[in-house]
């Protein structure tokens, strides 16, 4: 919930900060575009190295195995990121984006301190259990 509450708190860097209410920080938009070059190229190389094989060879093995792990990719980009029945929680976030002090204690995204006001969050770890407590 802390690292979801991060990137909404870095969402004024989206647009390259020129553009106010950015639906995407500048991370997001990097890792899109990382992905987008990334599946391009792999997309093209695959093909012309397997092409001209049959799929009984094994030559269009990584070809068909980077399609599933697009799909699958994709789909839980739609579930946890763009998910329209997204729940709120409630957390103490840290001043200045990570909590140095709790490293150790494993919380990097909150704090325990009382004196920092509760922020209302999305509540990704709810949403990840939903999604993946049936398997089936």
């Amino acid at each position: 919930n802390g690292e979801g509450y991060f990137f909404d708190r870095i969402g004024w860097t989206g647009g390259l900060g020129l553009v106010k209410d950015f639906p995407f920080s500048i991370v997001e938009e990097y890792l899109a575009l990382g992905l987008l070059l990334h599946v391009s190229v792999a997309l093209k190389r695959s093909w012309d190295i397997s092409i001209n094989y049959c799929l009984y060879t094994g030559r269009w093995n990584m070809l068909l195995s980077g399609l599933t792990i697009l799909f699958f990719l994709t789909m839980h980009l739609a579930d946890i990121r763009f998910s329209p029945e997204m729940k709120y929680t409630m957390l103490r976030p840290p001043k200045h984006f990570v909590a140095w002090p709790g490293l150790l204690e494993g919380r990097v995204f909150y704090e325990t301190d009382e004196s920092i006001p509760l922020v209302r969050v999305r509540d990704l770890y709810t949403r990840e259990v939903e999604l993946f407590k049936d398997l089936g």
